[in-house]
Formats: C-alpha cells, structure tokens, sequence
C-alpha cells in the first residue's frame, strides 16, 4: 500500500459515524485549479489539501451552505470550512486524496478519527462561545477523490457529529 493513500481494508471510522451520517456521493468535472499550472499528479500533499478544500468550498456554496470562514484557527484546531446552514454552525473537515489510475477506491473520510472529532466538538464550543447568537453546530466531513485532471469524486457525510445547546 502506498503512504498516505488509505484503502476500504484499512477501515477505521466509527461505526456510529457510518451508521448516523448521510453520505451523498458526487462526481465534480472541471473543478476548480490551484492557480500553479503543474498536473494534478505532481502536485504536493499541501496543494492537493488546497485543491480539495477549493473543490470542498464550491460544492457547499453550489449546495445552500453560506461560507463563513476558510481555515479558521484554534487553539484545539483549524477547521477547514465554517458555514452557516439555516439555524445551525457547520464545521467542515476536508480530507483530499489522489487517486489517479488507483485500481481499488481510495476512501479519504475513514482518516477523520474519533480524536478529530473530539477536537473538531471542542472547536464547535469555542466557534458557539465567540460567536454570540450561535446555538447549535455540526460536524459534517466532505471526502475528495481526485481520479483524473478534470475528475474529482466527492463524498458528503452530513451530520456526522451534532451539538446542541
């Protein structure tokens, strides 16, 4: 197995996760491209982080999802994405992987761990606590599969943690 490519066998994500979440799946064409001209294929782990993230960012404006903040920072975290959907807080755990000519499907999600999530729970308390007028937030993870230079697969867990005041 590759470095940081992580395979259906190597499943680690809580069944409560899997169980709760709802997943939509997403084939995303001619996605957006980091401003670097280089193939999808040589780009490096943080630009295909980047990438992912501006794939992830579209997909929830494209989806109803009011973009509040990109790469917000704590001192439990940074959170790829907060977004306001209708009453609640959204924070948004990215995770990007290429699979590019990959014979069996990468599944970017199952690194999202029960340690994330706990600290993504504490940086949902800290986001409600500055933020006054806040009530409730969720964590929702947004996996993107880049498979070829126009081509990324994304899968949406919505809800996979809830907090409400």
């Amino acid at each position: 197995m590759s470095a940081g490519k992580v395979f259906l066998d190597d499943f680690t994500l809580s069944a409560r996760v899997a169980c709760e979440a709802r997943v939509k799946t997403e084939e995303v064409e001619r996605y957006p491209r980091l401003s670097c001209k280089k193939p999808v294929g040589e780009l490096s782990p943080h630009e295909v982080g980047m990438q992912g993230e501006m794939i992830a960012a579209r997909w929830c404006e494209k989806h109803g999802l009011e973009l509040l903040e990109r790469n917000w920072s704590c001192k439990f975290g940074e959170a790829d994405i907060i977004a306001c959907d209708g009453d609640s807080i959204v924070l948004v755990e990215v995770k990007t992987r290429l699979n590019l000519g990959e014979k069996r499907t990468i599944y970017p999600e199952i690194a999202v761990t029960p340690t994330k999530m706990s600290r993504y729970r504490n940086m949902a308390l800290l986001y409600i606590c500055e933020h006054p007028g806040c009530f409730s937030a969720r964590f929702d993870v947004i996996a993107v599969s880049i498979v070829s230079e126009n081509l990324a697969r994304l899968h949406y867990l919505d809800n996979v943690y809830l907090w409400e005041d």
